[in-house]
């Protein structure tokens, strides 16, 4: 919810945003990893301004293609400083070199189920 109200802020100001479920990207990587348009939407997560992973980790996969395809596109926007915003219900199921490169110099809020947000800024994690 969080994540959909920063994406709708962000195109109002016109600023490019790729939204995904991280199932659904997992779906094209492991089904169709070298078909152009999952070569697109790969490139895509790598050089948008702003991408917004949804339910990181929720696809409930171990697969190393999988795993490398991820942390390629964080590390790539990490090394970029390009924003990248990830949600999760289980981050102890995220591999850690990608939670990592997420939690470096991160701005952390959560959502609780009564819909309050708590705020934290992780330095250098």
């Amino acid at each position: 919810l969080l994540a959909v109200m920063w994406a709708n802020r962000l195109m109002s100001r016109n600023v490019p945003v790729l939204f995904i479920s991280t199932s659904t990207l997992c779906l094209f990587v492991s089904t169709t990893l070298y078909a152009d348009s999952t070569k697109q939407l790969i490139h895509n997560a790598k050089t948008i301004p702003v991408l917004i992973l949804d339910d990181i980790e929720s696809e409930r996969t171990k697969n190393d293609l999988w795993t490398m395809v991820l942390f390629d596109i964080v590390n790539t926007r990490y090394n970029n400083g390009l924003a990248t915003i990830a949600t999760t219900n289980e981050p102890d199921r995220i591999d850690s070199r990608v939670l990592r490169r997420l939690q470096h110099n991160a701005h952390v809020f959560i959502m609780k189920q009564n819909l309050s947000i708590s705020y934290k800024k992780v330095e250098n994690a």
